[in-house]
């Protein structure tokens, strides 16, 4: 057993004086069976209390959690066919923090009130991992332009992580962000100037409140004060490279569907009812000006006011729009319905739009 006040590992070469990982208390239990019949390190238990993670990967693809030399190597009996292995039985991490920077990619990921279970099998260059986590306030910023913004996230994942090309393949796993919870699979990989996409990702029968949940600009105070009903199912998937800042971006496709959408907030007398929405966003040639978002069905009644219609856009380049509206809408109804401070409306609108074929561009 070993116990470990304010302990700290920091980095070595370039990232000399950077701290990798600090913590109020390190507390490790080792094993012994293991070693003996397998040849492997056993730790049977190994907790952070309040750890801060600061993990760098500079443009020349080199991280700073790198911090063995390449004399390791030369330490093991060529003659010896039993590589040393590592097995950690439990890793616990109560209320870290941590930061994430690739400066290849211009890619920041932060987090706090950090909570993780988990256990690790590392047999040479492979690491088999399970680890159920949470995180607060995580957010994004890429090109420092931000992407996700103080989101709370949970996770059980099960991944192979290789660290000869820091590459992860993951299955059966659930993510949770906010109140919407999903599944994913496949594969993530970085590159020295992007990103290797090939995921999966789906929520069957998830509820509309959860979806929106995503959105805390609209739906902040975890929905206090709003009735919301209705179900959601979301798949889709992200293959190919991303490198910022070149204009190459993965394929993907995501495809939403919302039925019998409700929202209605306490205080106010009426409600958005009767939603449905069937909408695919699709790129299969990595080219962003290709896209295509088809919204084949989007109807809701608007206290009262009803709106339907399609849109159908093939691409942003040379492509063409297809749309059909219909809506008679009483703008001053829409106080009844969403909380608008200070504001006075009383006009109403008749829309009829129809497009066929119109070019894009």
């Amino acid at each position: 057993t070993l116990t470990l006040e304010d302990f700290t590992v920091a980095g070595k070469q370039q990232f000399s004086g950077d701290t990798l990982v600090s913590t109020t208390r390190l507390h490790m239990v080792l094993g012994t069976l293991k070693l003996l019949l397998e040849n492997k390190v056993e730790i049977r238990e190994l907790t952070f209390e309040k750890p801060s993670f600061h993990i760098i990967r500079s443009a020349n693809g080199h991280a700073n959690y790198d911090i063995f030399t390449d004399s390791r190597k030369e330490t093991i009996d060529s003659t010896d066919t039993h590589q040393l292995r590592l097995a950690i039985e439990s890793c616990t991490i109560s209320n870290g923090n941590f930061v994430y920077e690739d400066f290849g990619i211009g890619l920041v990921m932060k987090g706090d009130a950090v909570a993780l279970n988990g256990l690790a099998d590392i047999d040479e260059n492979v690491y088999d991992l399970n680890i159920v986590a949470g995180i607060e306030n995580f957010s994004t910023l890429l090109d420092k332009k931000e992407h996700i913004v103080n989101k709370n996230i949970k996770f059980d994942l099960r991944a192979i992580y290789d660290i000869r090309d820091h590459s992860f393949r993951f299955k059966d796993n659930n993510i949770h962000i906010n109140h919407l919870e999903f599944g994913a699979e496949g594969l993530y990989m970085p590159l020295n100037n992007g990103h290797h996409f090939d995921v999966k990702f789906h929520s069957e029968n998830t509820d509309f409140r959860d979806l929106l949940s995503v959105s805390d600009e609209l739906f902040s105070n975890n929905f206090q004060g709003v009735n919301v009903k209705g179900h959601a199912n979301i798949a889709g998937f992200v293959k190919g490279v991303y490198r910022p800042g070149r204009n190459v971006f993965p394929g993907f496709k995501v495809d939403v569907k919302v039925a019998d959408g409700f929202i209605k907030y306490d205080e106010l007398p009426s409600s958005v009812s009767n939603i449905h929405l069937d909408m695919v966003a699709e790129n299969n040639d990595s080219i962003p000006e290709n896209t295509m978002i088809h919204v084949k069905a989007f109807n809701m009644n608007l206290g009262g006011n009803p709106f339907k219609g399609y849109l159908m856009i093939d691409g942003f380049r040379d492509g063409k729009i297809k749309s059909d509206i219909i809506s008679n809408i009483n703008l001053g109804d829409l106080q009844k319905i969403y909380p608008m401070k200070a504001v006075t409306i009383d006009v109403e609108l008749q829309v009829t739009i129809a497009i066929l074929n119109c070019p894009c561009g």
